[in-house]
C-alpha cells in the first residue's frame, strides 16, 4: 500500500499529452490549441466608420463655430458590406453605416446625431454644427491584428472569445490536442439497469451512471461497456471488448472486483492479459482499493465498487489524468483553508477526504461534513461542493481549527453552484 502523493505522483509520470486532431473552430470550445495562430489576414481589413454618420474632409469642417454651420453635399450613401465608388471632393460628404468601409478622399466621420439633413431640389445636403478631429470615429486597417502577428499561442483553451476571433479572420479549421476515449465496465452481481425493477438483493447501477457524467465533465469521450455479473468468464469477455474497441481507448476505468473478496477477479484477469501494474491499494479512505497500471499504452484504473470511493478515486486520480492527455495546464482542483465548523475524529493512519460543504464567509472559508461518510453513501456527495483532507497522521481535527479543503464545484457568493 503507498500514500496518496506517491499514488498521484506514479499516475501523472505515466500520463502522455495526446497527438493533434483538426477541428472546426466552430466545435473547437474547451479544447486545447496544437499550434500558433498567426493573422492571415488584419483586422480589420480596412479602414471602416466605427459610428452612424457621414464621412467627411476633417479640413471643410474648419469655418464651423458657435455662429456659423458648414453645408455639404451628400453624394453616396453606403452600407455595411458596400463600398461607394464615389470620392469625395471639396464640400462632399457619404452617408456612412458602421463597419462600412471608408470611401475614398474622407478622413473623418461626423456622428448623425450632429447632422441636419434637407433637400434642395434633388440635391441631398447636410448641415453640421460641430467640429471634429482627423480621423475621429474611424477603425483602422490592422488596429485590433496586424497580418502576420501571434494571435493565439499553442496551448490556449479556445474560449468564445478565441472562437471569435478565428472566425473574424477566417479560419475554419485548427489543429487541437484531442480528448481521450475513456472506457467504462461495472462489476457487481448485485447491479441491475435503470429500466428494471428493483427486486430484493439489487441495486441500480450509479456508478456506470456518476462515471460517465464525471467524465463528461473534465471534457473526456465515455464509452459504456456497461456491467457484468462478478462471473470470471463474463468479466474476461468485457475486459476484452473493451481493450480491442474501435476507437481505440486511451484510459479504461473499471469499477469493483479490485478489493480482495472472493468473487474480485479484475486483477487477476488483467495480470493475466499483461497488465503492468504500477500500485494497488492507497492509503487514502474512501478509496484504498484503488487499482492502476498500464496494458498495451492503455492506463488502467481500478475504482472501488462503493459509490462514494468511486467518485473520490475520480476526482483524486482520474480528472487530473483526463486533464494532462488534453495539454491542459490546471490539473488539481482549488485547494483552500477553510474554517472547520464541527469536529472530526478518525481511528487510523490514512488520509480521509471528508465530503464536506464549503463557503465563503466575510473573506475566508468555512467548512463542514455534508454528511454521513460510509463508502456507500451518495447524499453527502449531493449536498456537498468539496472534499476536507484529514491529514493521515491526525487523530481528531479539532472546531475552528484551519483545514485544506479541495473544491470539487465552484463557489459563487458562498453557494453550490
Amino acid at each position: 500500500m503507498i500514500d496518496f502523493k506517491n499514488a498521484e505522483k506514479i499516475i501523472l509520470e505515466n500520463t502522455k499529452v495526446l497527438n493533434l486532431m483538426s477541428i472546426k473552430t466552430k466545435s473547437s470550445l474547451n479544447y486545447v490549441l496544437g499550434e500558433n495562430i498567426y493573422a492571415p489576414i488584419d483586422l480589420p481589413p480596412f479602414n471602416n466608420s466605427a459610428m452612424d454618420g457621414y464621412a467627411v474632409k476633417v479640413r471643410d469642417l474648419e469655418k464651423v463655430d458657435a455662429s456659423k454651420n458648414v453645408v455639404l453635399e451628400v453624394i453616396d450613401e453606403v452600407q455595411a458590406g458596400n463600398v461607394s465608388k464615389k470620392t469625395i471632393k471639396y464640400m462632399q460628404a457619404i452617408k456612412i453605416m458602421t463597419g462600412a468601409k471608408l470611401p475614398k478622399g474622407a478622413d473623418g466621420v461626423v456622428i448623425l446625431e450632429n447632422v441636419k439633413e434637407f433637400m434642395k431640389g434633388k440635391k441631398k445636403y447636410i448641415q453640421i454644427n460641430t467640429k471634429i478631429n482627423k480621423w475621429q470615429n474611424i477603425r483602422f486597417k490592422g488596429e485590433d491584428v496586424k497580418k502576420g502577428s501571434l494571435v493565439i499561442p499553442c496551448g490556449r483553451i479556445i474560449r468564445p472569445q478565441e472562437i471569435a476571433i478565428l472566425a473574424a479572420m477566417g479560419i475554419e479549421n485548427i489543429n487541437v490536442i484531442r480528448r481521450p476515449n475513456i472506457g467504462i465496465l461495472c462489476t457487481g452481481s448485485e447491479l441491475i439497469d435503470l429500466n428494471k425493477k428493483l427486486s430484493d438483493g439489487k441495486i441500480y447501477n450509479s456508478n456506470g451512471y456518476a462515471l460517465y457524467s464525471l467524465i463528461l465533465k473534465y471534457n473526456g469521450i465515455p464509452f459504456d461497456f456497461g456491467f457484468v455479473n462478478d462471473n470470471k468468464n463474463e468479466i474476461h469477455k468485457k475486459i476484452n471488448l473493451a481493450l480491442n474497441f474501435k476507437p481505440r481507448i486511451d484510459i479504461f476505468i473499471v469499477s469493483g472486483g479490485v478489493s480482495v473478496g472472493d468473487y474480485d477477479f479484475v486483477k487477476e484477469i488483467l495480470l493475466k492479459k499483461g497488465l503492468k501494474l504500477k500500485f494497488h491499494k492507497v492509503a487514502i479512505k474512501p478509496g484504498k482499493p484503488l487499482l492502476f497500471g498500464i496494458l498495451n499504452d492503455i492506463l488502467i484504473f481500478g475504482v472501488p465498487g462503493n459509490p462514494a470511493a468511486t467518485f473520490t478515486s475520480f476526482e483524486n486520480f482520474i480528472a487530473p489524468v483526463i486533464l494532462k492527455m488534453q495539454g491542459k495546464e490546471k490539473l488539481h482542483h482549488p485547494l483552500v483553508k477553510a474554517k472547520l465548523i464541527h469536529p472530526i475524529t478518525k481511528r487510523d493512519g490514512r488520509v480521509h477526504f471528508i465530503r464536506g460543504i464549503t463557503k465563503a464567509n466575510n473573506g475566508y472559508f468555512i467548512t463542514t461534513p455534508s454528511g454521513g461518510q460510509s463508502s456507500g453513501m451518495l447524499k453527502s456527495l449531493v449536498d456537498g461542493n468539496s472534499l476536507i483532507i484529514f491529514p493521515a497522521e491526525t487523530k481528531k481535527l479539532k472546531k475552528g481549527e484551519r483545514v485544506f479543503v479541495k473544491l470539487i464545484d465552484k463557489l459563487k457568493n458562498g453557494e453550490i453552484l
